[in-house]
């Protein structure tokens, strides 16, 4: 998504490399994005963007009964904020570190209409055709700057937070839709969104950002 970044990391002289954007083949009918801005999921205000959330997550839970499903947390902690307000819905399915695979093989192998929580099912999953109707992105996949290597990259260079951010987002869009017949909508709650389309559209493929809606 961008040559300049992606040489740098590598070490590869970017005078040497051909940089190619293929288009994307599924319909775009097949895959709407909607964002839905209900509160940015950033340090200082993910409580109070958590409680707008809350009712339109609850809808669209209702909205797609019968229908399988994926939901990005983005983190560990939103994904424990999802277990205490929503854990008795026995359609979902919580995964970790310690579960990954297992809450996988349940949701692929139900009969009903089961629902994924995981902060980290962005890439690595295979959720083709009605294995999920829908996604849910609850919060933009920013690299956490916990990391030193992270905050070291981000200090030096901020394209690259961006650069990394958007790489997951793409990633997430991936996993429910997987081949040029498959369908499903991919809603976007948090409104860090707007700030990274923003000041970063070069970055975003037409491919997505001809699908967005607001609503």
């Amino acid at each position: 998504i961008d040559k300049d970044i992606f040489c740098e990391l590598n070490g590869i002289d970017k005078s040497e490399v051909a940089y190619i954007k293929a288009e994307m083949d599924f319909p775009e009918k097949n895959r709407p994005i909607y964002y839905a801005p209900r509160g940015k999921m950033s340090f200082k205000e993910k409580h109070n963007s958590w409680k707008a959330i809350k009712p339109y997550l609850e809808k669209l839970l209702k909205k797609y009964e019968g229908k399988k499903g994926i939901i990005h947390a983005g983190n560990y902690e939103i994904a424990e904020w999802i277990k205490a307000d929503f854990g008795d819905n026995k359609r979902l399915i919580f995964a970790d570190q310690t579960n990954r695979q297992l809450s996988i093989d349940t949701h692929i192998n139900s009969k009903t209409d089961t629902i994924l929580v995981s902060p980290s099912m962005t890439q690595g999953l295979d959720l083709c055709d009605d294995l999920s109707r829908f996604q849910i992105i609850m919060k933009m996949p920013y690299p956490s700057l916990a990391n030193k290597v992270n905050k070291l990259r981000f200090e030096q260079k901020p394209q690259w937070y961006a650069w990394q951010t958007i790489l997951e987002l793409l990633q997430s869009y991936g996993r429910s839709i997987r081949n040029e017949n498959d369908h499903a909508d991919t809603i976007i709650f948090d409104s860090c969104f707007a700030d990274l389309i923003n000041q970063y559209s070069y970055m975003f493929p037409d491919y997505f950002k001809n699908v967005i809606k607001q609503i």
